[in-house]
């Protein structure tokens, strides 16, 4: 018995996914459980109990337990005007589907809704520690479907995360700029001069009065490191020293600086655990600086009370004043 397709009309909006089900289709004539569909489409992708099918493919056979579960759905991308052709045959037939089924084209009501920029590329390329690059449109690949390409200029993008560097327009550092910006090399990318890996993610925006947002994407940049010298930084230190007249001799309370609190070490190359290595005083029991100092053996037999004073240093450096007779 020959096979009958109708279709009832549907409506598409961009971005929707329609489900293509005997709600919309209707096939009889035959045993239906040993029947496929067959369906042709343009300007959008097909899924198919979860397996995605791009126009690319264009053409794909289908079974009628999966037409007749919902397992089929139409999502219109916007890059044209959805096309839809359907056509029915039995299961494992390689003839032409009979008269009646062939190429039925439904009517369809499409409603194009406007769509966010696609950000396909974000490439930096290489570069060397502490130096700037020139981003290029080499660098960036944006597409959008309501943006003609020589119009493109109009697409904004925004940094939505940065470590590691900074974006300068003119030599000002920024978070935002134009792909008209970027085709007129006035865009460079600055690394901080740091070993670490930069991390940035870049959102395309379109110029609609409602702009709408890529999906954030992360670039890809290689970075040429320079193997610096280890820094060691030393603070400043002062302590009090009491210097007590005993028997008319001047004694010094010693003093104990432990170097761990007044030395640190850092190395872009290595990691904290390593700095040991480098150099001994980084260890966890720094070693403790300590000094006593005579100050005078002149008597001073006229003092009936023992007599304090005070006195600073710094570190590496004793500074002494002279007590008063």
């Amino acid at each position: 018995m020959p096979t009958s397709l109708s279709f009832k009309s549907f409506s598409l909006s961009t971005g929707q996914a329609f489900k293509i089900d005997s709600k919309v289709a209707t096939i009889s004539g035959a045993s239906l459980s040993n029947l496929e569909v067959g369906i042709i489409w343009l300007g959008g992708s097909l899924n198919v109990a979860g397996t995605v099918k791009t126009a690319s493919e264009s053409f794909s056979w289908f079974s009628y337990s999966d037409f007749a579960a919902g397992k089929i759905t139409f999502t219109a991308d916007g890059s044209t005007m959805p096309n839809l052709q359907f056509w029915v045959r039995e299961k494992g037939s390689d003839s032409l589907p009979e008269a009646g089924s062939r190429g039925l084209v439904p009517p369809i009501v499409y409603k194009h809704l406007n769509q966010a920029p696609k950000l396909s590329r974000f490439d930096l390329g290489e570069i060397s520690e502490g130096t700037e690059i020139q981003v290029s449109t080499s660098m960036i690949s944006v597409s959008d479907l309501e943006t003609p390409v020589d119009q493109l200029g109009k697409i904004s993008f925004k940094v939505t995360k940065i470590t590691g560097g900074s974006f300068l327009v003119y030599g000002v550092a920024t978070k935002t700029f134009t792909y008209a910006d970027v085709a007129h090399s006035v865009v460079s990318f600055r690394h901080d001069g740091k070993n670490l890996a930069p991390t940035i993610s870049l959102q395309a925006f379109d110029a609609s009065s409602k702009p709408l947002g890529s999906s954030p994407h992360s670039a890809e940049l290689t970075v040429h490191t320079v193997d610096d010298a280890p820094v060691l930084a030393v603070k400043a230190a002062t302590a009090k020293l009491s210097a007590k007249l005993v028997d008319g001799t001047s004694v010094i309370t010693p003093v104990r600086i432990a170097l761990k609190s007044l030395v640190s070490l850092s190395d872009d190359e290595t990691p904290a655990a390593g700095l040991a290595a480098i150099a001994s005083l980084t260890k966890s029991a720094a070693a403790l600086w300590s000094t006593r100092t005579a100050l005078s053996n002149r008597r001073r037999a006229a003092s009936p009370m023992p007599r304090w004073q005070t006195f600073s240093f710094k570190f590496r450096r004793i500074a002494a004043m002279p007590m008063s007779a």
